[in-house]
Order: structure tokens, then sequence, then C-alpha cells
């Protein structure tokens, strides 16, 4: 294994090879959208036209986004379980740890470290998934509410999900959820683990949906 990016470069790959034709693409806590662009290119020299949705909560590192002019739907949102109003951390220049705050633990964490919390609008995934017929690949690094995210979705219409993770618990929800629904594994490397000589400090698991595999 080249690093511990590996994993998400092949299922962005696997994404582009099953594709057919148009290329739909949601990045959830996008950051400045590294990935949506990494899509973005890689759709175009597959020849694919790209419907690109890229998806940031933190509201400085969603004025980064904006600034890198991608051809990707922006939205400015935590994504949860429900549309509606969340807290969430915020501040701390340079870092992409920002996550929903849920319990008062959390909160008073981050108040320590010197961030801030403030109210942001939440999108659940079925809302993002809605004006598609189809997703080829969802790209989740949410800091611990991807478990939460997946379950209280609808998946019927996406056909990969990629999941940056960041605790046991996740990563064991994940495993379940996927295997009850018959989703194929085709990453699944823990994080705060070595594998193959390469740290992982957050896990990374991808899935694949059997229902929805292309078509030749």
């Amino acid at each position: 294994m080249v690093d511990n990016e590996q994993p998400e470069r092949e299922a962005l790959a696997a994404a582009i090879r099953d594709a057919r034709r148009r290329f739909v693409f949601i990045e959830v806590g996008a950051g400045y959208g590294r990935w949506t662009r990494a899509a973005s290119e890689a759709a175009t020299a597959a020849g694919l036209d790209a419907e690109l949705v890229a998806v940031e909560a933190e509201p400085g590192h969603f004025a980064d986004l904006q600034a890198e002019r991608l051809p990707a739907r922006l939205v400015n949102a935590a994504v949860s379980r429900r549309d509606g109003w969340t807290l969430f951390a915020a501040g701390i220049d340079g870092c992409y740890g920002q996550r929903i705050i849920d319990r008062p633990r959390l909160a008073a964490n981050w108040l320590r470290r010197g961030g801030r919390i403030r109210r942001v609008r939440t999108v659940s995934l079925d809302s993002l998934v809605e004006p598609y017929d189809r997703v080829d690949l969802v790209d989740l690094d949410v800091q611990g509410a991807e478990a939460d995210i997946l379950e209280h979705a609808d998946l019927s219409r996406i056909r990969r999900v990629h999941v940056g993770t960041h605790s046991r618990p996740v990563e064991t929800r994940l495993r379940s959820l996927f295997s009850e629904l018959g989703w194929e594994c085709e990453h699944d490397f823990p994080g705060e683990a070595e594998h193959g000589g390469v740290w992982f400090e957050d896990g990374a698991q991808t899935w694949a949906s059997p229902a929805l595999r292309p078509v030749a």
C-alpha cells in the first residue's frame, strides 16, 4: 500500500470505472474540496459528465471551498439524520477536526482548545441524494457522525460509499449496517493501526451495492 489515502483513491477510481456517461459524486465534510476536485478531474479524463456536490459546515473551510471555484454545487451545512439545525465546533485555524457537538463533554473539550461553538444548518444524506436517480460515490469524513448518518439514510440509490472512520464502535456499526444490506466490502482498514506498513490514524471503509452493479 502506498499511503493511507490509497483506499480513497481506489474508491474514486472504481466509481469512475463503473459510471456510465454521467458521474454523480457527493463529498460530505469536504473541507476545501480536495476530493471533489479529484473527482472532477477524473470524470473529465474519463469523458463523463459530472454532477458534483461538496458539503462543508465550518465557515472558514466553506470560504476556502468557495475560493476553489470548483464545478460543483456547494452546500454550507452539517450532514445529520435530518434537515434542521445543530451546534457545531468551529474556529481553531488550520484544524480539520470540526464536528457536530452533541454532548456536553465534547463542547467543553472544544472550548478548552480555543474553539468556538455555533449553530449551523443540517441536511440529511437523503436530501442530498434526492435530486439524483443514482449517486456513484458518497465520500464521508465527518469526525464520528458517519454511522449515525448512514444508519438513518435511504442508501438504495447510492452505488458506492467511502467512509473515513474515527472509532472502533463506528467501524463495527458500519460493518453491521452494510453487511445486513448485502453490500460488498472493498476496503476495511481500522483506524489507529498499521496496515501493510502504513499507519492509519483514521480508518477507511469502502462498500459497494451489488444491486447497482453496472450493466456491461
